[in-house]
């Protein structure tokens, strides 16, 4: 799970990445969830691609970009962090 994207498929199916979401969003606020991939600029920049009128979307972008990758010592793993409650959000939206 990523912030503007959920990764891809390359075992199971949709119903399966769905459920492990669900369990993923049961967890309690505070629980630490430690990542291997952070991709949050890379999916909003293809979201604004896909929606260039998208303030909200443009946002986001530029919000990641100011949080830095953690590939490059930036405060990434924080990003990962809060895809948990922004999915959570999306979902109750």
């Amino acid at each position: 799970m990523f912030i503007s994207g959920c990764g891809n498929f390359n075992n199971g199916s949709s119903k399966q990445m769905t459920d492990a979401f669900d369990k993923l969003l049961e967890l309690p606020d505070d629980t630490n969830v430690w990542v291997r991939h952070e991709y949050t600029a890379k999916n909003c920049e293809v979201a604004c691609l896909c929606e260039p009128n998208n303030d909200k979307l443009k946002e986001r972008l530029k919000w990641a970009n100011d949080q830095g990758s953690m590939h490059l010592g930036g405060k990434g793993q924080s990003l990962v962090q809060l895809a948990r409650k922004m999915h959570a959000i999306y979902l109750h939206e």
